[in-house]
């Protein structure tokens, strides 16, 4: 047994703020690091052996999120389909926050819609999402 600790603060400029520390017990967890999603392609991402109702911490950045100015350019996920807009890092404390994902996810499936750029364009951005994920979760299965 591990665990993974959390602290989140928010703060309204000359506002209040929000501030939370958490401990998440976790059997194992796994890092993910950079997968590399280049525009127009799709890619399935393992995140755990199983799914059985085990995930209970998990957390998705890129180094390319969705412009919320340009919907067209959006880097997506989802359990079945890439559908969820990863506007931001997403993060999910708890089983019943990974529940929203539709289901505990065994894969994950990722895609770019950002354009390529052009290839006579040598300085133009290459929109490449490099996508890192931690997962905390339980290694043993619940018993039936």
């Amino acid at each position: 047994m591990t665990t993974i600790k959390v602290s989140i603060g928010a703060q309204i400029e000359k506002g209040p703020q929000v501030s939370i520390s958490k401990d998440i017990p976790v059997n194992t967890y796994d890092k993910i690091d950079e997968i590399v999603i280049a525009p127009g392609q799709e890619r399935t991402v393992n995140v755990q052996p199983s799914s059985k109702d085990q995930i209970s911490f998990l957390l998705i950045t890129s180094s390319l999120y969705t412009d919320p100015s340009k919907p067209e350019q959006k880097i997506s996920y989802g359990v079945d389909a890439p559908t969820i807009g990863l506007d931001q890092p997403h993060i999910y404390l708890g089983k019943g926050s990974v529940s929203v994902l539709g289901g505990d996810p065994k894969v994950l499936k990722f895609k770019n819609d950002y354009p390529a750029p052009a290839a006579d364009d040598k300085n133009a951005p290459k929109n490449e999402a490099k996508i890192e994920i931690l997962v905390g979760r339980d290694a043993l299965q619940p018993s039936a």
